[in-house]
């Protein structure tokens, strides 16, 4: 049956996953062994949304939670995807401005690439993500592979090999094509879907969550989403409460780190586990109560409108869109395609 089959994909997944930490981690033998007499339990799947950023696992919750409605949970998968899409452009972005040199050569690159596919920031899509992906992260990988690895991490401010090999991994980007193209393919066909067919969609989209899965293991315990909010200066070192914005529960636990360098209160950050120095987002997605709710919930850029920004969330359905002036978003998709619109001047984000 569908059940049956999903069930055997996730332990399949699983297993790989456990399989990966032996051999990558040895020193954590023993958790891993905690986690394999669990492997065949209903909450292993929750307890990898934990280890995921916000933005990710909130959606994924969502989708869990929706479980005997396969319509409710095969949108919930199909947004999970563009979510992750955006996330993904978003960090590879953000490491990338931090080489101004080289993103000059990108920026251009990435205009390009939209021009020619009719995709655009100002009207962003699911497949404008992916070229995003596609095209920095391939770039990435060169440099890791080259007398430029150190400067590749400096970027994204991480000394992680693990954490640079998930989200750069040709296999993710390979997901994230494959699941565009189904999209495509799905949504030309025009007309409604039958109950069975939507359930064929949902197993596809099963089985590409659990490649997602194998992707990224548990790197995101060591590279997470923070978000500070309090900050004092104490012998050359910046002592920094901020929230720290994994798994899917809230209110948000706060954490303490040190950093060399301040941070902005109430801007995203990722950070590792080890270090020094966050990578600093750029704006597309936000986390901020709802204007109906107090709850939180994550908020992703999708267009520029005429009366502001459009940003819609793939999770809270209380308030799935809100229209901003998000003057720092606007910023940055000038910033990131000033080659095609300014004649070469940029802004300075």
């Amino acid at each position: 049956t569908i059940k049956t089959d999903i069930h055997i994909r996730n332990l399949v997944s699983e297993i790989q996953e456990l399989r990966d930490q032996v051999w990558s981690r040895p020193n954590q033998l023993t958790n891993t062994q905690i986690q394999i007499t669990r492997v065949n339990r209903e909450e292993r799947f929750v307890d990898w949304l934990d280890t995921l950023p916000f933005p990710l696992a909130s959606v994924l919750w969502a989708y869990n939670a929706a479980r005997g409605n396969i319509r409710l949970q095969y949108d919930y998968l199909d947004h999970f995807f563009e979510a992750l899409a955006e996330f993904l452009a978003t960090l590879l972005l953000s490491g990338f401005v931090n080489n101004e040199e080289l993103f000059s050569t990108e920026r251009g690159e990435i205009g390009r690439i939209l021009n020619v596919n009719h995709l655009s920031l100002e009207m962003s899509t699911f497949g404008t993500w992916v070229k995003i992906c596609e095209r920095l992260s391939k770039q990435a990988r060169e440099m890791t592979n080259s007398q430029e690895r150190s400067k590749c991490k400096q970027m994204f401010y991480t000394s992680d090999d693990d954490v640079l090999q998930a989200f750069l991994s040709s296999r993710l980007i390979g997901i994230l094509q494959d699941t565009n193209s189904l999209r495509n393919e799905w949504r030309g066909h025009g007309g409604v879907a039958s109950d069975q067919l939507v359930r064929e969609r949902d197993v596809i989209l099963q089985n590409h969550l659990n490649r997602v899965r194998g992707c990224f293991g548990d790197v995101f315990t060591r590279y997470q989403l923070i978000m500070p909010h309090d900050m004092k200066l104490r012998e050359g070192m910046f002592q920094i409460n901020a929230y720290s914005l994994m798994g899917t529960r809230t209110p948000f636990e706060s954490a303490e780190l040190s950093t060399n360098a301040p941070l902005e209160t109430d801007r995203l950050y990722m950070i590792g586990q080890e270090e020094r120095s966050a990578l600093k987002l750029l704006p597309f997605f936000k986390i901020k109560a709802s204007p109906a709710s107090a709850q939180n919930a994550c908020y992703f850029y999708n267009r520029k409108q005429k009366d502001g920004l459009r940003f819609i969330s793939y999770h809270f359905d209380v308030q799935a869109e809100i229209i901003e002036s998000s003057l720092d978003t606007l910023q940055a998709i000038n910033h990131i395609q000033w080659d095609l619109e300014n004649n070469g001047k940029g802004v300075t984000l």
